[in-house]
């Protein structure tokens, strides 16, 4: 009886050692977001359940390469393959200098990425994010909130360039290091990423072309013009699913009745159409139709405003005229104008900081009795008392209004900007840049951008504090071994001590 005893012993230390064994094995293959500890602050590497539910809804082949890994970040590495446990479709992969393939397919140098910028890439279209991309900065003392890194780094310089010399500059320098507080937003943004890739359509600004518009190559926005591709619609025969917005600027010929109808639907579908015209376009009765369609019209003839009167104007701002005037004429083309910040287009021109300029601008008339789908009109840019039309039928004291916007319930919206002079001639001056904030502003005001899904603005940002407890190489070291090694020996040593003990005790009573 004691020998089978001693047999049963020795059977059960062997199944134990086999279980420790088997269970070592299955722990290989157990998901790395099961087992890899998140010790940082706030959980920073940790995937929010708004990720992991939005990351699993994913049914498209997405790969997320790691560019650039030189092991100076390891939990940034870890934290982004976890983003490929969640779903088999998403694939993680690390690339080195060396892969010459991956460059060339992307069409750029090994140079040209920094360490660790992530390329998320689906079959429809990729995207970059930069490391220092995921990180925003906050201080409620100075007064900035979610700035990015390089609005940091900008602030930091001045900061440190002048505390030397200010005590001013210095206070704001001591806040700023004290209070400012880091944020880590990768998990959203890489979720955000992953949505983009995969949408059915990212929608994008056009150009129309084909009647001898002007492009942006030589306006105050020429830096801008690679942005806007040409659209020629009279011979595509239709506006793309994918235009956000199209700009029509200064055409030297009217558009066909058929060009015109399809943009009075593209409104009506929720488009942005921003016009840039001239007091020759007012002639062109398809063109024209379009803002008739949405209550908007202009009277004929150029707005000027007297010498004189400009210079009063001048005299009282502290200002001095620059040009925008013909040789021997009594009259300004081009002469300052009031701005309504209370729009969404202009609400950036709140202050002084900006004047804006008309230069052969149109009197715009605003139909605000027209009912057209909910129409909305808002004058943008009015002349003073002082404008008048030239040559033509003028009311006394009456203002003029040389840019104005309108917008419907279904989201259509249009912006139209008179005197094109203002905008096609490139100039340095703070009304150029003025007229160029306000022209960008115009074509980006769309109800059809690419917006985030609802789940995605869940995603919490994680306050960027990574080490609560500091483990050296050597600690780690020592765990490792202590975990794998001693803690198994002293298990396996104990069961050895008991089984001698018991055959000790076996010899005794025999």
């Amino acid at each position: 009886m004691k020998k089978n005893k001693l047999i049963l012993t020795k059977k059960s230390v062997c199944i134990a050692i086999a279980v420790a064994v088997l269970l070592c094995a299955v722990l290989m293959f157990i998901p790395q977001r099961f087992t890899a500890l998140d010790t940082t602050i706030g959980g920073v590497y940790t995937l929010s359940d708004a990720s992991v539910e939005f990351l699993r809804s994913v049914d498209e082949e997405v790969n997320i390469y790691i560019v650039k890994p030189d092991g100076t970040n390891y939990k940034f590495e870890t934290f982004v393959e976890r983003f490929g446990e969640i779903n088999s479709n998403i694939t993680v992969e690390k690339i080195y200098e060396d892969n010459r393939e991956f460059f060339e397919k992307l069409s750029v140098t090994a140079d040209a990425l920094g360490n660790y910028t992530l390329v998320v890439e689906s079959e429809k279209r990729n995207t970059y994010i930069t490391l220092d991309s995921l990180f925003l900065y906050s201080n409620s003392e100075i007064g900035f909130e979610a700035i990015s890194a390089n609005d940091y780094d900008m602030y930091y310089r001045t900061y440190a360039t002048y505390a030397s010399e200010s005590e001013q500059y210095a206070a704001f320098f001591e806040t700023f290091l004290r209070d400012t507080v880091q944020y880590f937003i990768g998990d959203s943004a890489i979720c955000e990423a992953v949505e983009y890739v995969c949408a059915d359509v990212i929608y994008r600004p056009y150009l129309l072309t084909g009647h001898g518009e002007n492009d942006f190559s030589k306006s105050i926005i020429s830096g801008a013009s690679s942005y806007y591709p040409s659209l020629d619609i009279d011979s595509l025969g239709y506006i793309p699913e994918d235009a956000s917005s199209i700009v029509i600027n200064t055409p030297a010929e009217d558009i066909s009745r058929a060009e015109a109808e399809m943009l009075i639907d593209f409104v009506k579908n929720g488009g942005l159409i921003t016009f840039i015209t001239s007091n020759d376009n007012l002639k062109m009765t398809n063109l024209c139709s379009v803002l008739s369609e949405y209550g908007m019209s202009a009277k004929e003839g150029v707005l000027v405003i007297d010498k004189a009167a400009e210079e009063k104007v001048e005299e009282k701002d502290g200002g001095t005229a620059e040009g925008g005037e013909e040789e021997g004429a009594k009259v300004e083309y081009s002469f300052a104008v009031n701005v309504n910040p209370e729009h969404d287009v202009t609400e950036f021109a709140f202050d002084d900081e900006y004047v804006f300029t008309a230069n052969k601008g149109s009197s715009i008339v605003l139909d605000k009795e027209l009912d057209n789908d909910g129409l909305i009109l808002t004058e943008l840019l009015i002349t003073t008392s002082d404008a008048y039309i030239e040559n033509g039928v003028n009311t006394p004291n009456e203002k003029h209004t040389v840019a104005a916007a309108a917008e419907i319930s279904s989201g259509g919206r249009i912006v139209w900007l008179t005197g094109a002079d203002s905008y096609n001639i490139a100039e340095e001056s703070v009304e150029a840049f003025s007229n160029a904030y306000l022209l960008v502003s115009s074509m980006s005001w769309t109800s059809k951008n690419y917006a985030p899904s609802p789940i995605l603005s869940e995603i919490p940002m994680s306050v960027y504090e990574l080490s609560p407890i500091i483990v050296s190489g050597k600690d780690q070291t020592v765990a490792t071994f202590v975990m794998m090694f001693a803690i198994p020996a002293a298990v396996l040593g104990i069961g050895a001590a008991r089984i001698y003990k018991r055959k000790k005790e076996s010899k005794i009573t025999l």
